[in-house]
């Protein structure tokens, strides 16, 4: 009896695509996953015939869906992060670190689950990021979800080429600051312990008569939603809850080399939520709620800074 395949042995890869329904063609580029959860998948329509067997049975549309989790880090994910945002890195001035807004522009993305131990190589097209949702807690790598929706997906006994990619250590907690203020006006680092914030495009796949695959994926309303975890020491954002106060948060993070450094700007936000709530002896917290709202000066909810690229 043949092994089955591991997760150590398989390599997942990806290509950008020109439009949603071309997949890529060329070489693909390998990236490090920590989970890969994209699957195809089939609706199954059944006759209401009133027959004595009830075996009427069809399989309809396809859609392809899953999750693919990462430890951030420097260059690596870029592609990714435009994805995510639905825009394209500013690189402009070339004094200045790169921006990355919200946008309406979609990335299509084409992917490699290539099985290398049993020769089995799976393909998934047309996949767009519906969301992504980043986790920052202390003492932990930052590891951001994107998940997907997708055209379709085939296998294979014969894979792509591929290419390596750079080893960048990932992000982790030590390595930047959070800082929390009024919007507009000054930030002073906050006693955070946890954050997570997701963004979420709303999409949903569209089909037509005479095609079992999605024909687009029209784009929703974003949304800039998240949580904080800080210590209980002030009243500061409890008042900000209560009197209905819009702040401003930045986030930093960077690896090892503290010459890398991404960070995630939230120019408004309304906190929603501020439960100080105890079920123990030990330190007490503040977890709060907020969504991101979108800014006039930079025109998005949410900013994503890297150091500058030539």
């Amino acid at each position: 009896m043949a092994c089955p395949e591991t997760g150590a042995r398989s390599v997942i890869s990806y290509g950008v695509q020109t439009n949603f329904t071309t997949a890529f063609s060329g070489t693909f580029q390998e990236i490090p996953v920590t989970s890969f959860g994209l699957d195809l998948t089939k609706e199954t329509l059944e006759s209401a015939a009133m027959t004595n067997t009830r075996e009427v049975e069809r399989q309809g549309n396809k859609a392809v869906s899953g999750d693919i989790t990462v430890e951030l880090c420097a260059d690596t994910f870029d592609d990714f992060l435009e994805g995510a945002f639905f825009g394209t890195w500013d690189t402009t001035p070339s004094s200045a670190p790169d921006e990355l807004i919200i946008g309406t522009t979609p990335k299509y993305f084409t992917f490699e689950d290539a099985g290398t131990s049993i020769g089995q190589y799976r393909i998934y097209d047309g996949c767009v990021i519906s969301s992504a949702s980043f986790t920052i807690n202390a003492g932990a790598m930052i590891s951001p979800t994107f998940s997907f929706i997708g055209r379709d997906g085939s296998i294979s006994q014969t894979g792509q080429t591929t290419t390596g990619y750079a080893k960048n250590d990932p992000f982790d907690s030590y390595s930047g600051e959070l800082l929390i203020g009024d919007s507009g006006g000054s930030l002073t680092a906050a006693q955070v312990t946890a954050i997570d914030f997701t963004i979420d495009h709303g999409l949903d796949a569209a089909y037509v008569i005479g095609s079992d695959t999605a024909v687009c994926v029209p784009k929703g309303q974003t949304t800039v939603t998240g949580t904080m975890t800080l210590h209980y020491t002030d009243e500061d954002v409890i008042e900000r809850f209560i009197d209905e106060v819009e702040s401003a948060t930045e986030i930093t993070v960077n690896d090892p080399s503290g010459s890398n450094e991404y960070g995630f700007i939230f120019p408004r936000i309304k906190v929603n939520s501020a439960s100080t709530a105890f079920s123990d002896m030990g330190a007490r917290f503040v977890e709060v709620s907020f969504s991101a709202l979108k800014d006039d000066t930079y025109g998005s909810p949410i900013v994503l800074t890297r150091p500058e690229t030539v």
